[in-house]
């Protein structure tokens, strides 16, 4: 099935706090995404995509939380059909400065996938990742991580319209 496809997507954000990314900060951003199929409109629709970041610096230590939120409809390659999805992403991040030179990373994240169409299942995991990093010069930083993570899937959705 052939078409041309047109999107339209605009967005509004807002922000609070330091814009250089060092200070305290709070932002929240929301993008529609208008999609028009030309011959096949039956598939036309809207995107949906939200963003909510903020961080806390300390005196060497620095937190961070997000929230993304995103809604869409589109082709599954491992079903060779269209389907809706939601999905939810939630990360925590921190970075600690041991000196000017040393510092770590500790970060957690947790994703969900839920499809609306009868017959997929979604899916949940959770990721930990763990950095040591050294600057050896301003313009060269090495770091040594390690990472671990669960995925779960998710119970077969079943749809209530029938």
């Amino acid at each position: 099935m052939d078409d041309l496809i047109w999107s339209l997507s605009p967005g509004v954000s807002f922000g609070l706090g330091d814009r250089g990314g060092t200070g305290r900060a709070l932002s929240l951003s929301y993008s529609p995404s208008v999609m028009i199929y030309t011959k096949h409109d039956d598939f036309n629709g809207v995107n949906h995509s939200a963003n909510l970041r903020g961080s806390w610096p300390f005196s060497r230590l620095t937190l961070g939380v997000g929230q993304t939120y995103s809604l869409a409809s589109g082709g599954v390659v491992d079903v060779g059909n269209r389907a809706d999805v939601q999905s939810y992403a939630t990360s925590l991040t921190s970075h600690y400065e041991i000196d000017p030179l040393a510092s770590f990373d500790i970060n957690l994240s947790h994703s969900i996938s839920e499809y609306d169409t009868p017959g997929l299942i979604g899916s949940s995991s959770w990721a930990n990742d763990n950095w040591f990093n050294w600057e050896f010069t301003p313009r060269v930083t090495g770091g040594l991580g390690v990472g671990e993570g669960y995925m779960k899937r998710s119970e077969e959705h079943t749809s209530e319209l029938q």
